[in-house]
């Protein structure tokens, strides 16, 4: 079987983690390796760590707070050698065949020849695991969208032990979040995103959650806009920056010059006019590439 080392980033998550933590137990035909880092929790997760691993089911360290990206940088930086990596989150359950069907897809694909993210839907549920809706992210999965949204949730990913030495051969200055960074590495050297439609877990929607899924598109370009006025809307092009710093010999052509022009768009109308005719730069949503065109011309992106 496929050695699968499962990173599991903790913080305050006594309510649901028991409960998680069976759910990787209990996956199908993979050896599953359990690698946990708490971020400075005060409730019992710990004793529950302590508790799984005193039977061998898992290994944990603890850290200062760094937050939901920095805590799953660190595990990933420090995970033992294995054939496949997971991300996962604290407070869902995943579906027993999770961890083999995402196998599968990665070795039907390459297994290494070339970088592979593999993500899924999911099943969204209350806290109390009542269904309340599907995420199937409608997209393009292309490096362009990928300039403008990241469809892939971190908790559904798994990757090969080659695209996670890609990832770890690096240390970016700035990450916003894991599974932004992971998808957008991929797809900026040329590798395949493997998107699965079939849900593979559980993901709970509750108040605590760090990102979630139940918000309407309208309710994502509001909070985006928001953010355009408050000023903090160029994530994404501190994130390119780090791309380009850590990834630009690995990238076709076409994708430097598109950051490249990301880069320095802000010094002039005729680089902010060379950047919009990159018409890959798009989504399924057509208001997301008006939007797009709005933050250039503001120098907000």
């Amino acid at each position: 079987m496929k050695k699968v080392v499962v990173l599991l980033s903790t913080y305050n998550g006594g309510t649901y983690l028991a409960e998680q933590l069976e759910s990787l137990a209990a996956q199908r035909n993979v050896d599953v390796e359990i690698i946990v880092r708490d971020d400075g929790s005060t409730d019992e997760t710990m004793n529950i760590l302590n508790e799984w691993q005193s039977k061998g089911a898992l290994k944990w360290y603890s850290g200062e707070n760094m937050g939901s990206a920095g805590s799953f940088m660190d595990l990933l930086y420090n995970s033992p050698d294995a054939d496949y990596y997971a991300f996962c989150d604290q407070d869902d359950v995943w579906f027993p065949d999770k961890l083999q069907r995402a196998v599968r897809m990665l070795k039907e694909n390459g297994d290494g020849n070339v970088p592979a993210l593999y993500f899924s839907a999911q099943t969204l549920v209350d806290s109390n695991k009542n269904v309340i809706g599907h995420y199937i992210p409608k997209r393009l999965f292309t490096f362009g969208e990928s300039l403008l949204r990241n469809p892939a949730a971190g908790c559904t990913m798994v990757f090969s032990r080659d695209f996670r030495n890609l990832i770890v051969r690096e240390k970016p200055d700035y990450v916003h979040m894991h599974d932004m960074w992971l998808y957008m590495v991929c797809l900026a050297v040329g590798g395949v995103p493997l998107f699965d439609p079939t849900p593979s877990m559980l993901y709970r929607q509750h108040s605590k959650n760090v990102v979630g899924c139940n918000q309407s598109f309208s309710q994502r370009m509001l909070r985006r806009f928001r953010m355009f006025l408050d000023g903090k809307d160029s994530i994404r092009m501190k994130t390119c920056e780090q791309l380009l710093k850590c990834y630009s010999k690995d990238m076709p052509e076409r994708h430097v010059d598109i950051l490249n022009s990301i880069m320095v768009y802000r010094f002039s109308l005729k680089n902010k006019l060379k950047l919009l005719r990159f018409k890959e730069i798009r989504t399924t949503y057509s208001f997301a590439r008006l939007f797009f065109c709005i933050t250039v011309f503001a120098n907000r992106y």
